[in-house]
């Protein structure tokens, strides 16, 4: 009797002991399974958040190849004082708004043969220094910014404004290429000077200093200088 007994207790332990190993080897909702198992709420794979919008990275800016500061034609943005556009813009509306089109040099030029002091004696001692200084030594400035004219325009870039002009020079257009310098003014900001040169075709071409003055919060036309022509 006492052996069966044993016998009987020796097979319950091992039953029990078979059940244990068989539970803990079960994948179920407990645990892994020995293979990636069942990751907690919220947690991906490659150990970020799964906030169910695919990638961590998605949405987030990518290079737009260009930044804001900057053209197409020439780089990073120089003349963008909405002051100086606005006296360029008067420059040319005066001169060159019966135009339905004009081609704009995108970077700025000055022709030093012309120094304002010469040429310019109506113009601030101040004014004159002022573009001189900013031009002088063969300084150019990427142009950027809205022009306020009623032509349309095309800024272009140097190499494009070349073509334009010579393609002007070859055949004649009514979209004459058009460049500036950049403004000179006063301290008190009440005077401004600036150049512009015109190519409009074959033996067509001119060059003009723009003397402006501001009264009541705009800018106006004072005088114009012809320089030279052909």
């Amino acid at each position: 009797m006492r052996l069966r007994i044993g016998l009987l207790a020796a097979a319950l332990v091992l039953w029990l002991a078979a059940c244990n190993v068989a539970s803990s080897g079960d994948g179920g909702t407990g645990g892994r399974d020995g293979g990636e198992g069942v990751l907690a709420d919220g947690a991906s794979d490659d150990g970020g958040v799964d906030d169910g919008e695919g990638p961590l990275d998605a949405g987030l800016p990518q290079d737009a190849g260009g930044d804001a500061g900057s053209s197409e034609w020439c780089g990073p943005c120089e003349v963008t004082d909405p002051a100086e556009l606005d006296v360029m813009s008067k420059a040319v509306q005066g001169l060159y708004g019966e135009h339905e089109r004009i081609y704009v040099r995108g970077v700025t030029t000055w022709d030093e043969h012309y120094e304002p002091a010469d040429r310019v004696p109506d113009a601030s001692q101040e004014t004159r220094d002022d573009v001189t200084a900013k031009n002088q030594g063969g300084r150019q400035y990427c142009l950027c910014g809205e022009l306020s004219i009623s032509p349309e325009y095309e800024i272009l870039s140097v190499e494009d404004f070349e073509a334009r002009k010579y393609m002007v020079w070859d055949a004649g257009s009514d979209a004459p290429a058009l460049y500036f310098s950049r403004t000179g003014f006063n301290a008190a900001r009440t005077e401004a000077l600036v150049f512009t040169g015109y190519i409009c075709g074959g033996l067509c071409a001119e060059g003009y200093y723009h003397l402006l003055k501001k009264s009541g919060g705009v800018w106006r036309v004072e005088k114009t200088y012809h320089l030279w022509s052909s």
